[in-house]
């Protein structure tokens, strides 16, 4: 089964796929230009520079990986301590204490869905463009419409049911649809009658110039003895066996890079405590459901999508080890000045210093103790008199601290001078 539009992809993947599509006429150009029209050896070519621009992306997951299983066990430790306790102020004491955890290493909380987040656009808009070879690349539609063209109106009407008085006369989007339909995708608009092919509308029409872009197709769309069009599943079932190679490749590839990277977790994790992490948890079930997926949607869909997630899973698990043994050779104490450094960095840019997140943290810290240690009596005390406690507090904090002029209490103090004096 074959499952494809020739249109652009519209919506918000439009602009990465229209960006990844030059990419791919590009390559495609070059490759013409030494004499190898290719859209396979486009695809190898085309998913090694991807994951080339991806790299930098998948370093800093790589970092936060590694930081990740030195911060587990603190934040597994600070969950359990708040373990059942479900009312707003131990809920906001746990948020604070694992915020703490955070900033005591200079990662974000989000920084390992941000990658993710990030580059799953692009993966799906690269996807499109494999989908859509012809939408994207001029060269190869030009074939199509080279058999388009020296149709006759008749011809038209009889195979993809659109009337015209003239070839010239079809508009953008049925001339979108007739190529869709003898590229031979199920789901086109337009579909060919039953048992008519690409071959047998090529016979009908009889010119010299039809048959040459049939057999232009027809070698840019093989690569060894796949039929980059074809799902390896109906090849298998028409006889071309080795097709379920595809598949298993891809399911392969796909586990060996989820072990390795899984073997970096383990080999970073100290503690149990990092291991009973539900993250961790979660990925390892996720090892071992992707690579069954990958095998099904290669199987499924047409054999230059399976080309793709072999050629990708194998640069990607070049990359894996090539990281592990760069990372191994770091040590986490390393790390984490560089992620602190960078991260103080990205404070004093907003007008934040280490000094007055260390003073806010600590004022929140004075005042939650002081809450939780009268919880009980509060219940019974008046508005006047929680105010005054409130009152208390914060000047046993004020005390308790520098009088940096730059630090938040400080200023803090200046604004609540300012208005006592205005009363």
């Amino acid at each position: 089964m074959n499952y494809i539009l020739l249109t652009q992809q519209g919506g918000i993947l439009k602009p990465f796929a229209w960006a990844l599509g030059k990419i791919f006429e590009v390559i495609y150009s070059a490759l013409d230009m030494v004499g190898i029209e290719s859209i396979g050896l486009c695809i190898i070519v085309f998913t090694i520079i991807v994951r080339l621009l991806l790299l930098p992306m998948s370093i800093k997951q790589q970092k936060f990986t590694k930081l990740n299983a030195v911060m587990s066990p603190e934040i597994t430790a600070i969950q359990n301590k708040y373990k059942g306790k479900k009312d707003q102020q131990s809920q906001m004491n746990m948020n604070a204490e694992i915020q703490a955890v955070y900033d005591k290493y200079g990662v974000s909380p989000a920084g390992s869905c941000l990658q993710l987040v990030i580059q799953m656009p692009i993966l799906f808009a690269l996807y499109r463009v494999i989908y859509n070879v012809p939408a994207y690349v001029g060269q190869v539609k030009n074939y199509y419409m080279n058999i388009i063209n020296d149709m006759t109106p008749a011809q038209i009407s009889e195979y993809f049911k659109i009337k015209v008085d003239s070839v010239s006369k079809l508009s953008g989007v049925d001339t979108n649809n007739i190529i869709d339909a003898l590229y031979g995708y199920t789901r086109a608009k337009v579909k060919l009658p039953e048992g008519i092919d690409l071959a047998t509308v090529v016979e009908a029409v009889g010119t010299d110039k039809a048959e040459a872009a049939l057999k232009n197709i027809n070698k840019i769309n093989h690569f060894f003895m796949f039929d980059l069009q074809l799902s390896p599943g109906y090849m298998y079932h028409n006889g071309i066996k080795i097709a379920v190679i595809i598949p298993i490749l891809a399911a392969l590839s796909q586990f060996v890079v989820s072990q390795i990277s899984m073997s970096m977790n383990k080999s970073n994790t100290q503690t149990k405590g990092a291991e009973e992490n539900p993250m961790m948890s979660s990925m390892k079930t996720m090892n071992y459901v992707f690579p069954f997926m990958s095998a099904f949607m290669c199987w499924q869909f047409p054999s230059a999508l399976g080309i793709y997630w072999v050629v990708s899973s194998t640069v990607m698990l070049i990359q894996q080890v090539g990281l592990n043994l760069y990372f191994n050779n770091i040590s986490v104490d390393d790390l984490i000045a560089e992620s602190k450094a960078k991260a103080e960095k990205k404070r004093e840019k907003r007008g934040f210093t280490a000094n007055m997140i260390s003073n806010a943290a600590a004022m929140n810290a004075t005042l939650n103790d002081n809450n939780n240690s009268n919880n009980s009596s509060n219940a019974s005390l008046t508005r006047k008199q929680k105010e005054e406690q409130y009152e208390k507090a914060m000047e046993k904090h004020n005390n308790s601290i520098s009088s940096d002029k730059n630090s938040i209490s400080a200023r803090a103090n200046m604004v609540r001078e300012f208005d006592n004096k205005k009363k």
